[in-house]
């Protein structure tokens, strides 16, 4: 403890006023205050060859020639800074085991054979009771877990008494992934249902606050590596707008504090269409029923209309197309462009954005109306 600290963690006994010059875990800041410790400690293992979580520790060897090699060079580091280790804790040259809640294996980290067990001969649940219990073990296994939060989301409405709508508007989902060999191998699923106002959001702050809940609980992996953020929508320069106030304001603060990268991400075949049916505004239908419809549609006889407008001015440009199938259905977009421009560009890109949804759904025709020169 700091010398200046210690009369803070002061307690009245019988025997007189006592306080700490070592710190204690039961401290509220301790855990954190300890685990900086062995970070800065191992600061040359960790991720080599040593993983610490708190008071847990794990030393990966690929092989056994480099085993005792390891277990030597970690020895040396504990014995610098005078930590010692319970050996009725300790077990070296295994293979697999548990780490802190979770099997780890050649293979990586898996769910505790446990925790699936239980979950797998949990039966239906029949009271409020047992579909919390559910609700408490389906949240242990999140991580492994793609969009937990989305297929959780009956148990949701069960528990909570929601009214049946998209899950798209309900949850928040995130993973976390390392690159290794050319391939992004998924780390840990983040998912969140949404609460009370949060339900209001507008989309794009729906999908911010998925970062903010993934900072949080990421915290760890944020501070210690620089982060990518792979996106098709401008999440940064909405944090970094000036006039950006509220609640916007105070996650771009929040965010700030991370070393974090934004880049588009590359559509596949396929994800254009379903990214814009997703974006596609309520008009008293989800977003699923949308789909169907378009789906449908594209697949008749009839020709598609594209209507686009596009305006440039100092503040920035943008512009929007509307697409309407044979029977009447419309779907919008709007487009904000990071370049300057003209109208007639701006136009033509919203024409060529157009198209290539069109080309995207399937439609084999399509008449264009413009108000400028495209020629």
């Amino acid at each position: 403890m700091r010398k200046k600290d210690e009369e803070n963690t002061a307690f009245y006994t019988d025997h007189g006023t006592f306080y700490y010059s070592k710190m204690p875990f039961g401290l509220k800041n301790a855990g954190e205050t300890y685990q900086r410790l062995v970070d800065s400690i191992f600061t040359k293992q960790i991720g080599r060859n040593i993983e610490v979580y708190v008071d847990d520790m794990v030393i990966k060897i690929p092989n056994e020639e480099r085993m005792l090699q390891y277990i030597e060079e970690t020895f040396q580091t504990l014995e610098v800074v005078k930590m010692k280790l319970n050996p009725a804790k300790c077990t070296f040259g295994v293979e697999e085991g548990q780490f802190p809640g979770y099997y780890v294996t050649r293979q990586g980290v898996q769910p505790s054979p446990t925790m699936v067990d239980e979950f797998i001969e949990t039966p239906s649940p029949n009271s409020l009771r047992d579909a919390q219990g559910l609700n408490g073990k389906l949240t242990a296994l999140s991580r492994f877990i793609s969009k937990s939060a989305n297929k959780a989301m009956p148990l949701f409405h069960t528990l909570k008494g929601c009214m049946e709508k998209s899950n798209f508007h309900e949850a928040t989902s995130s993973v976390l992934a390392v690159e290794r060999e050319g391939e992004q191998r998924p780390v840990y699923f983040v998912s969140r249902a949404l609460q009370g106002l949060e339900l209001n959001y507008p989309m794009l702050e729906k999908l911010v606050l998925a970062l903010i809940y993934a900072a949080r609980r990421l915290r760890r992996y944020f501070q210690a590596h620089q982060i990518e953020v792979v996106t098709s929508y401008p999440i940064k320069q909405i944090l970094l707008k000036p006039e950006t106030s509220g609640r916007l304001a105070k996650w771009a603060i929040e965010l700030g504090e991370h070393d974090i990268n934004y880049h588009p991400r590359t559509s596949i075949k396929g994800q254009v269409l379903a990214d814009f049916l997703l974006e596609i505004p309520d008009g008293g239908s989800s977003a699923k029923e949308k789909v169907w419809v378009v789906e449908e549609a594209s697949t008749e006889q009839g020709s598609w209309t594209l209507y686009t407008d596009g305006a440039s001015s100092r503040e920035g440009s943008g512009a929007g197309l509307i697409l309407t199938s044979p029977e009447g259905e419309e779907v919008t977009y709007a487009l904000r462009f990071d370049f300057h421009t003209s109208n007639n560009k701006a136009e033509y890109e919203a024409l060529l954005v157009g198209l290539q949804l069109a080309k995207q759904m399937g439609v084999k025709a399509v008449t264009t109306l413009t108000d400028s020169r495209l020629a």
